[in-house]
């Protein structure tokens, strides 16, 4: 090898060698900056820095806070601006409560906060009287930013607007006195509602316009109230709309809205809405138009002014395709209307009937009203029984009509009692079915009472709180008596109960009729009766005692008759007898 060409292999060595010694420059550090108008020492252009040396506004730091992570704390104070974070990954906090950012003043400008970066985070400021909106999240580069804890009053427009975006999140905030939607998606995908609380807007409480794939859980949506003349609904709890297609809708509170509860409409199919608790609305409690595929199951819909769940459309397919299951939908109807009533609707178009597959599935609810009316709305036809509907329908084959019994109707503690019909009784294998109830609790076997339910568990309860509370009571029936006679008494056996009521059975009682007489034993499940009289006929039922109460009597054992055994007479074995006359063996 040639002298030069070794020096130039040598030579690409050693570059290539220091180019890899040289260590990569490290990533910028974040940093805590500090806005805090209220100090005198506050500047924007040489302070941030430290709380002792500030800025004066929070846009000041938001030109500073450019690298991912950074945060910026804001002490509590009014702040008149508009905060345009265009960076990405940096995190505004309310240092402590009492951080207001307000439109007052701010003749410009249209937001609180406006974000159109990705990852950003707004947390616990409050805002009041924007033109536009408190929050405002915006562009397909504002990708997974989260606004939270922040309570917005008096907005022009929207309190929240999140729109043209994917995979954002608001949760754990408080908005009212929207002049319009409390709480607005708008083209965005993906993304999260939670934990809010949306009332006394003018328009919509949480509202989603074409906006698919998204979640909106645990809210609660009150009271928001439009003040057009009263034959206008306009103003719902939760609406779901304009093709937000796919949209889960679980573990929310609606009520006291001046329209429903909840509304699932005009394209948005396939949602699901599940677990939510919806009453006191002015219209319907669950309402579904022109949506088809819908999935409304394990809700409880209470005191609604038309319908409980209603499903309905202006041309086909409709809502077809529905499941609605596991509801409990009662005392709905409470205002006078020209418009078909009931806890549960179905109108024609709905149906499904004319399309295959796509046919509507109701199965599995509690209905029930309280001063009659109709329970069902099906295919333009009231029915005020369940059989009738059933035979109608041929639907509803395992639906119960019978009071829900609340823990306290009047109070709206819509919480079950252990003798509720919907307890142990729910079907989780229904379409769109969670078994998390409102509350997240997970099912509990009542052991006092019967699994009916379907799939696993087969104890989860109907609509949507379960009784989580394990709730000891007294033993079911003993079963199988019965009865042996003897000489004025009788031997009683049986097999104890299915369920001792979560509490061990401490004893048995047997009763014999007519009479009265009795044996008790401290867990055995044979005794004898004495007592009895002989030549009278006897049957014996049996009850089952634990620490909480007596069981019901079982049923009764067939009829026995004690008798006495026979007197002066002896009793001989037999002896065989040769006959020895002629003509016989």
């Amino acid at each position: 090898m040639s002298r030069s060409r070794l020096i130039s292999i040598f030579g690409v060595f050693t570059l290539i060698l220091g180019v890899a010694m040289v260590a990569a420059p490290a990533a910028q550090a974040a940093s805590v900056w500090w806005v805090d108008n209220t100090n005198l020492s506050c500047n924007d252009t040489t302070g941030g820095a430290t709380l002792a040396a500030p800025s004066c506004t929070i846009t000041g730091m938001a030109t500073k806070a450019i690298t991912s992570g950074d945060q910026v704390r804001v002490r509590p104070g009014t702040y008149p601006e508009q905060v345009d974070v265009t960076h990405s990954g940096v995190t505004f906090i309310a240092d402590a409560p009492g951080v207001v950012v307000t439109g007052v003043g701010v003749i410009t400008k249209n937001y609180g906060f406006n974000l159109t970066g990705a990852s950003d985070v707004v947390d616990g400021f409050t805002f009041t009287q924007q033109k536009i909106a408190g929050a405002h999240v915006s562009g397909l580069l504002a990708t997974a930013d989260v606004v939270q804890n922040v309570t917005v009053t008096g907005s022009a427009e929207y309190g929240i607007f999140v729109e043209n975006t994917t995979n954002a999140t608001v949760r754990g905030s408080i908005v009212s006195g929207s002049t319009s939607i409390g709480i607005k998606l708008l083209n965005t995908s993906g993304s999260l509602v939670s934990a809010n609380i949306s009332h006394d807007n003018l328009s919509h409480g949480i509202s989603l316009q074409n906006s698919p794939n998204n979640v909106v859980a645990g809210n609660t949506s009150y009271k928001n109230w439009n003040l057009l003349p009263p034959l206008v609904h306009i103003a719902v709890g939760i609406d779901v709309s304009s093709n937000s297609t796919g949209v889960t809708v679980e573990q929310n509170t609606t009520y006291g809205n001046r329209d429903s509860g909840i509304q699932i409409y005009t394209g948005s199919t396939n949602a699901i809405v599940a677990r939510n608790i919806s009453y006191d609305n002015g219209d319907h409690g669950l309402d579904c138009l022109n949506s088809t595929g819908d999935s409304v199951v394990g809700n409880t819909v209470v005191g609604n002014g038309t319908v409980g769940i209603n499903l309905e459309g202006t041309i086909a397919p409709a809502c077809s395709g529905a499941v609605v299951g596991d509801n409990i939908s009662a005392d709905n109807a409470v205002v006078k209307s020209t418009t078909p009533t009931g806890d549960i609707r179905l109108d024609t178009l709905s149906l499904g009937l004319s399309l295959n597959n796509n046919v509507s599935i109701v199965n599995h609810n509690v209905v029930f009203m309280t001063n009659g009316g109709a329970l069902y709305n099906w295919n333009g036809v009231p029915y005020t029984t369940l059989p009738k509907f059933q035979v109608a329908s041929a639907q509803g084959a395992n639906d119960i009509n019978a009071n829900p019994l609340f823990a306290n109707l009047a109070a709206r503690d819509l919480s079950l009692q252990i003798s509720s019909p919907a307890v142990d009784s729910a079907d989780l294998t229904m379409r769109g079915v969670m078994a998390l109830d409102h509350d997240g609790r997970a099912p509990v076997d009542q052991p006092g009472v019967a699994n009916t339910g379907v799939g696993t568990p087969n104890f989860a309860d109907r609509g949507a709180l379960e009784l989580s509370v394990l709730t000891l009571t007294a033993p079911t029936a003993p079963t199988g008596v019965q009865a042996t006679a003897g000489n004025a008494q009788a031997f009683v056996s049986w097999t104890a109960p299915a369920s001792n009521g979560g509490s061990p059975v401490t004893g048995y009682t047997v009763t014999a009729a007519p009479g009265g007489g009795t044996a008790t034993t401290t867990g055995a499940t044979t005794a004898t009766v004495t007592g009895l009289t002989n030549g009278t006929s006897y049957t014996f039922t049996v009850t089952a005692t634990n620490a909480i109460g007596i069981s019901a009597a079982s049923a009764a054992s067939a009829a026995v008759t004690p008798t006495a055994p026979m007197v002066g007479f002896t009793g001989r074995a037999p002896t065989r007898v040769l006959d020895t006359r002629v003509g016989t063996g």
